[in-house]
């Protein structure tokens, strides 16, 4: 043990680092402390693999402590720790003089089962899952420009001016509201519920909700994981990002979110589209349709040069006289078949005409030839049609007498034989 003769003289005048050595000292020397067997529930675990090295807190219900295992020990262990083991451990208690924190060093640890806030995270995640709170079928998509961005956080937090500055860079023309909420401990998932109940109210008409907060211990993002908030989450009609923590933690929130976020600054990056982005594809746009019009012109002057050629108006021109030619002789042609089916039209009718005035009735009466029809006007073909006594009609060619028969004399043909 080393001793400071100062001490006694003026214990005053010890310097930070004499008294952190000091104390480490003390707890190092103690032999209760030097073998330390402690139970735990292990919270905010990280594991460096570029060390090696495993730095994490210890907890039970009413208190903490931090802990590290080095390289060396760390090779030893069976299983990989995580956020919600319940682990026993043996190690020495002491003191980091930089910080001035104590903790305990392990050289050996035991699994003794999941945590309780881990078995029940696990069995609500369980539960969620199967009636479809989950379901990637259901989830909204975020807008890609949105007018209004509402934001659910601790208005103390980083996390929130880390999202206000990457929004001012990003998309200045966005709206943002702030709904000041408690993020952890009593009453933070019953204060972040009624963030999202005034954003889905038509007062607030917000295009997407981010909710989230920066990172922390399992205990600390605890009311993300609450019931009530995922409900609330999973039956909001405004597109929500959840933003809880750093990339490696999940609560259930993230999972019931239309999107998760790593961290809320990248939630951020994920609402807010980049302004120079957007003025840079307009830039790449216009120069496109600059080059399209541009080559248009081209074209239509090419066009026009082409077509005002003096070789192409010659061709043009006979080639139009050739077909002003051709039109001439196809008419002429027409003309003289149309003559020509017109002329034997009128022959033809001439000679129809001529053979229906032969054989016209009035043409057979003038021959000497006579028409006979009985009282009633029919046509007397024979004497059969006829007796005494009967009157018929004579029709000549100059007129017509009417007569009363009064005999009848057949003529004898070898059809009456």
């Amino acid at each position: 043990m080393k001793i400071y003769y100062s001490q006694v003289a003026d214990p005053g005048c010890m310097t930070v680092s004499q008294l952190n050595d000091y104390v480490k000292e003390l707890l190092e020397d103690d032999p209760s402390l030097a073998y330390a067997e402690v139970e735990g529930e292990i919270s905010n675990f990280k594991h460096y693999l570029s060390s090696g090295h495993m730095y994490f807190t210890l907890k039970d219900d009413d208190a903490a402590i931090g802990a590290v295992m080095y390289k060396g020990a760390a090779s030893n262990l069976s299983f990989l720790p995580k956020d919600g083991t319940k682990v026993k451990v043996k190690g020495t208690v002491s003191l980091y003089p930089q910080t001035g924190k104590y903790q305990i060093v392990v050289r050996e640890m035991q699994r003794s089962g999941e945590g309780d806030l881990y078995f029940a995270y696990e069995m609500l995640k369980k539960k969620l899952y199967s009636e479809g709170l989950f379901d990637e079928d259901r989830k909204k998509a975020i807008p890609k420009f949105p007018k209004k961005v509402g934001i659910i956080t601790s208005k103390f937090g980083a996390a929130l001016q880390d999202m206000l500055s990457i929004s001012k860079r990003r998309y200045p023309l966005a709206e943002i509201l702030i709904y000041p909420s408690l993020v952890q401990g009593q009453g933070a998932a019953e204060s972040m519920i009624c963030g999202l109940d005034y954003f889905n109210s038509t007062k607030s008409k917000v295009d997407v909700i981010i909710i989230g907060r920066g990172g922390g211990s399992i205990e600390d993002l605890w009311a993300f994981n609450d019931e009530r908030l995922a409900r609330a989450v999973y039956a909001s009609e405004i597109p929500i990002i959840s933003a809880v923590g750093h990339e490696t933690d999940f609560t259930i929130c993230d999972f019931v979110a239309d999107l998760r976020a790593p961290t809320p600054s990248a939630a951020a990056e994920l609402a807010f589209p980049d302004i120079r982005e957007i003025n840079q594809q307009l830039y790449d746009i216009r120069c496109s349709l600059s080059e399209i019009i541009e080559d248009k012109i081209s074209e239509a002057e090419e066009l026009i040069s082409f077509f005002s050629d003096d070789k192409i108006i010659s061709l043009l021109e006979n080639k139009y006289n050739r077909s002003k030619e051709k039109i001439t002789e196809l008419s002429s042609a027409l003309h003289k078949n149309m003559s020509n089916i017109l002329h034997s039209s009128e022959q033809a009718l001439l000679l129809c005409s001529e053979l229906l005035d032969a054989n016209s009735p009035h043409r057979i009466l003038s021959k000497g030839y006579s028409v006979v029809t009985d009282s009633e006007g029919n046509v007397v073909h024979g004497v059969d049609q006829v007796k005494i006594n009967d009157k018929i009609n004579v029709r000549m060619s100059d007129g017509s007498i009417v007569t009363e028969i009064t005999s009848i004399n057949r003529h004898i043909t070898s059809d009456n034989k």
